[in-house]
């Protein structure tokens, strides 16, 4: 079978797909801008919103924060908060709530603290955004108009409900019995903007038609105009608005242009096109899975020849190299083998998150349940402690993976402080180095115990084998070396200094994150 010309091929398709293109330009010129301003106006609603959501999540937090991070107490504790300080409001667990953060304006939010709906309120007027469905409804006494949005396709945007008692009579005038009472004048109001008949925006529109009087006379007058032209006329489905030009008219019309009307035609003829390029794909396919069977039959004991080789190649590759498992990289710079046991230069090459992740599990091994805080600002506790079965925490600590510098006094004062003000009972302050020695003063007669790094791998080195394993595994699996943003909670990246500054551990998320670390030993 003769193959058709590659050359040839491509021009067959690609000349009625540029014809195609020609052709419909004059139609998608026509595109009304209102259309879009009322779209771009309701994105920017939505925008303005985000400080109320952000607003809500700050009020959660520090609920859960001096809630001391029991589940049980947050969900009430917020919810009597919030009716306390924005009377109205509402909230139940699991579900989200409405915020009155106003006499006139109400935000209804889901669990996740997404606004799904603002309800706004100026005398008798009131304005609902349904941001679920992309709905705005405005409405003042008996008027009422609703209107649907299309985020995605602006000229789909279309009004779905108009009811004004006062002039329901006149638009059935209009229309000269073309729609129902109920329709009529949402017909209008469709056909008015797809006919660029008034350059307001859509939700101004229907605000002004709500509880302006001269609006909806100049309306109803300029669908007078529309309907003595011809280009009035009733939807009959709720998907858009009314096109007063279809494109049927613009093929068939005697003042169509020639291209126009051949659009069809093109259509098809591209459609053809397609079609064969598919079926001709669709034979090489064919033949070219008939001479690899053929082929197949005849390799079986080449194949056997090569699994073999490739697994001896295999053997001598892998040889004396250490496995995926066996290895870490810290930023492309180096690779290190993994270690097999605890010690201090292990505990000392932990980033700050997996040395306070290592404490944590450690706390576990010896029958408490510690709870790790959340990334970013802790309070000064990296580590709640509880016993089983006893919902308020019976210790706190705090971890530092320094190894170049010594914890000095003043982190240590203000861990007593958090002691105090939290009523907890006892404290330990980890580091994988050293304390100063006015820091091991300071605390002489305290609950507060101070274990070094040399002190806390004793510790460890107390646990039954299996349980040293487990803990080691945790503590270098993966990148261990390289730290983690305190913000985000995601891997750092090295970046260069310019200049005279150093080197320095930066986020990969900036600009939106700016946390930095200095690219000391002492971080890592």
């Amino acid at each position: 079978m003769s193959e058709f010309p590659e050359g040839k091929l491509k021009r067959l398709i690609l000349f009625p797909l540029v014809f195609l293109l020609f052709c419909s330009t004059p139609i998608s010129a026509q595109e009304n801008p209102v259309y879009a301003e009322t779209v771009a106006w309701w994105r920017g609603v939505i925008q303005e919103l985000q400080p109320y959501r952000e607003q809500l999540q700050n009020l959660y937090a520090d609920t859960e924060a001096r809630s001391q991070f029991e589940r049980g107490k947050i969900e009430g504790e917020f919810r009597q908060r919030l009716v306390r300080e924005y009377p109205g409001s509402s909230f139940f667990a699991g579900m989200g709530g409405t915020w009155q953060v106003n006499g006139h304006t109400r935000i209804g939010f889901d669990r996740n603290w997404q606004i799904h709906k603002l309800i706004q309120k100026f005398g008798s007027l009131t304005k609902t955004y349904d941001f679920r469905q992309n709905l705005f409804i405005v409405e003042e006494g008996l008027n009422r108009i609703s209107l649907k949005l299309d985020l995605r396709r602006p000229q789909g945007s279309y009004f779905v409900e108009a009811t004004i008692p006062a002039i329901a009579v006149s638009a059935e005038q209009v229309f000269h019995d073309k729609s129902s009472g109920q329709t009529a004048l949402k017909d209008i109001l469709n056909a008015v903007v797809a006919n660029e008949s008034m350059s307001l925006r859509m939700d101004v529109l229907a605000e002004k038609m709500v509880v302006d009087l001269a609006t909806r006379q100049e309306v109803l007058s300029r669908a007078g105009d529309l309907s003595a032209a011809g280009n009035l006329a009733p939807s009959s489905t709720q998907e858009g608005p009314a096109v007063a030009v279809s494109i049927a008219t613009l093929l068939t019309s005697p003042g169509a242009s020639y291209p126009n009307r051949l659009l069809p035609w093109v259509a098809c003829f591209l459609g053809l096109s397609i079609l064969a390029v598919v079926g001709l794909k669709l034979v090489k396919v064919l033949l070219f899975a008939k001479r690899i069977r053929s082929l197949a039959r005849t390799v079986g004991d080449v194949g056997e020849y090569f699994k073999e080789r490739n697994r001896d190649v295999a053997e001598d590759w892998d040889w004396g190299m250490p496995s995926p498992q066996e290895a870490t990289s810290k930023n492309g710079a180096e690779i290190k083998t993994v270690p097999r046991e605890w010690s201090l230069e292990v505990l000392q090459s932990l980033e700050w998150k997996r040395f306070e992740t290592v404490c944590a599990e450690h706390i576990g091994m010896t029958g408490y349940e510690p709870k790790e805080t959340r990334i970013g600002a802790d309070g000064g506790v990296d580590i709640w402690v509880y016993k089983p079965g006893i919902k308020k925490a019976v210790g706190i600590v705090q971890c530092k993976a320094w190894k170049s510098y010594k914890v000095g006094v003043k982190p240590v004062r203000e861990l007593l402080g958090v002691m105090a003000k939290e009523k907890v009972a006892q404290g330990k302050f980890i580091t994988s180095g050293e304390f100063t020695a006015e820091a091991l003063a300071f605390v002489e007669g305290e609950k507060l115990k101070l274990i070094t790094g040399e002190m806390f791998l004793t510790s460890i080195r107390k646990l039954p084998p299996e349980k040293q394993k487990e803990l080691l595994e945790i503590a270098v699996s993966g990148d261990y070396r390289t730290p983690t943003c305190p913000q985000c909670g995601v891997k750092m990246t090295l970046r260069q200094g310019q200049g005279e500054w150093r080197d320095f551990w930066g986020c990969p998320s900036y600009p939106r994150c700016k946390a930095t670390l200095v690219y000391k030993s002492d971080t890592v």
